[in-house]
C-alpha cells in the first residue's frame, strides 16, 4: 500500500522542471499544445545569447542525455530524456552555438515514442 502511494510522488519529485506536468496535460489538450509548451519553456529557460556550458549544466541536472553531431553552421546538440511509466515519450532539444559557445537557436520537441 505503501508503494503504491509513493508511486506517483516518486514521478512528481523526479519530473525536471523543463517536462513538469506535461505528461498529465497530454490527456486534456493533446500532444501538439504540449509540444508547443515544452519548446516554450526551453526558449524561456535558455535563451538566444545564452552559454552553452550552462545549457549543458542544467540539462544533466534535470536528466537529459546529450549527444552531439557537426553541421556546417556550426555545432548542433541533441538532448533528449525519456518519460512515462506505460508509454514512453520522448522529450528532445536542439541547439547550435557560435564560435563562443553561445546559442544561436534552440528549440524543443514533445512527442510520443510507444506503449508496452
Amino acid at each position: 500500500m505503501i508503494a503504491v502511494t509513493l508511486l506517483p510522488i516518486y514521478f512528481i519529485w523526479f519530473w525536471p522542471p523543463l517536462t513538469a506536468g506535461l505528461l498529465g496535460e497530454l490527456h486534456t489538450r493533446g500532444l501538439p499544445p504540449v509540444s508547443q509548451e515544452f519548446d516554450d519553456r526551453v526558449k524561456a529557460a535558455f535563451p538566444i545569447g545564452s552559454s552553452e556550458k550552462l545549457l549543458l549544466g542544467q540539462l544533466h541536472l534535470q536528466g537529459f542525455s546529450t549527444e552531439s553531431s557537426k553541421l556546417s553552421a556550426g555545432r548542433r546538440q541533441t538532448a533528449e530524456r525519456q518519460e512515462g511509466m506505460f508509454c514512453a515519450f520522448l522529450a528532445r532539444i536542439s541547439w547550435q552555438t557560435d564560435s563562443d559557445g553561445r546559442l544561436t537557436s534552440i528549440w524543443g520537441d514533445y512527442s510520443f515514442e510507444a506503449c508496452v
